[in-house]
């Protein structure tokens, strides 16, 4: 009996040294199993979320709707390109030099001048040396070379309250103007000295916006043109005798 006694008490003392031993120990925490993500959400989930779009500058905002203007397409750059001449008569020569001449000479030139459109022409001079002296007006070519009976005739100046000399003719376009200028420096008596003489032709006309020509007239003055009177002396009385 006492040896049964013996192995009871042995193996109550083993059973509650495994007790302690349980209860020494920790419990370990279980892991938690992750729930699988259908694939609506996991494409949710991954979209990149988009930049938000700055509202340009033209943007208005009417009664609380925003309203955006299309804005205008660069345009190519354009090579700039010279004004268009007005249109005006055909002349030539494009100056009139006299040449030098003595101061109670003179010198003749022609100026052809064609209208390209019809209506009223003005010409200006204004240097008294320089006159129109005759003109001749040739109609327009018609058809074949015909021979032309054109009569000369004499320019006559209008006055308009302005120091120039005016003329004024009324051409048909295509007409053609044989006009003779002269250069009589002798016709500017208060200017006798030697030297060069200038002046122009400016003509006027009709058009859109009006044209305008300049012809330029140049001459020079030679020789001695002024003679110093000689001193006479002074008259001697005879004396009277006494």
């Amino acid at each position: 009996m006492r040896m049964n006694y013996g192995i009871v008490v042995a193996l109550v003392a083993l059973l509650a040294t495994v007790q302690a031993r349980t209860v020494a120990l920790p419990t370990p925490t279980p892991t938690p199993t992750p729930t699988p993500v259908s694939a609506a959400k996991q494409s949710v989930a991954t979209a990149p979320t988009p930049a938000a779009t700055p509202t340009p500058l033209s943007t208005v905002k009417q009664s609380g709707v925003v309203v955006t203007a299309t804005p205008t397409p660069a345009v190519p750059q354009v090579p700039i390109r010279q004004a268009p001449a007005l249109t005006g008569p055909v002349f030539s020569p494009a100056q009139l030099d006299f040449g030098t001449i003595d101061f109670r000479a003179s010198s003749r030139k022609t100026l052809l001048l064609t209208a390209t459109s019809s209506g009223e022409i003005t010409m200006r001079i204004g240097s008294p040396a320089f006159s129109a002296v005759e003109q001749r007006r040739v109609p327009p070519a018609q058809g074949k070379n015909q021979p032309l009976h054109v009569v000369p005739t004499r320019p006559f100046p209008i006055w308009d309250g302005s120091p120039f000399q005016v003329y004024k003719w009324n051409l048909v376009a295509g007409e053609q103007m044989q006009l003779d200028i002269l250069f009589n420096p002798q016709a500017a008596s208060w200017d006798s000295t030697s030297g060069p003489r200038i002046g122009s032709l400016v003509f006027t006309g009709p058009g859109p916006q009006g044209w305008l020509v300049s012809v330029p007239l140049k001459g020079m003055v030679t020789g001695l043109v002024v003679q110093p009177n000689p001193q006479t002396p002074p008259s001697v009385r005879p004396r009277k005798r006494l």
